[in-house]
């Protein structure tokens, strides 16, 4: 897991074999890492993480977030 710049919304794709994932929190466009708790990271894909379509990083393409589980 490597977490994204803090300071950067991703404007390309991760590199292969890896995948753009955010935490549960809500965020609005111009969020950047830590703000109001939000968190963003590439990692290899697993069963933990669902397709988001929230609109953070369009640029980026498709990304995920960790899925909700109680």
């Amino acid at each position: 897991m490597r977490y994204v710049r803090a300071f950067t919304i991703p404007g390309k794709k991760p590199p292969a074999g890896l995948v753009l994932v955010h935490n549960h929190v809500r965020h609005s466009p111009e969020f950047v890492q830590g703000q109001n708790g939000f968190r963003a990271w590439t990692q290899i894909k697993s069963r933990r993480l669902v397709r988001c379509a929230c609109g953070w990083a369009p640029k980026a393409g498709a990304h995920y977030r960790v899925k909700f589980t109680r």
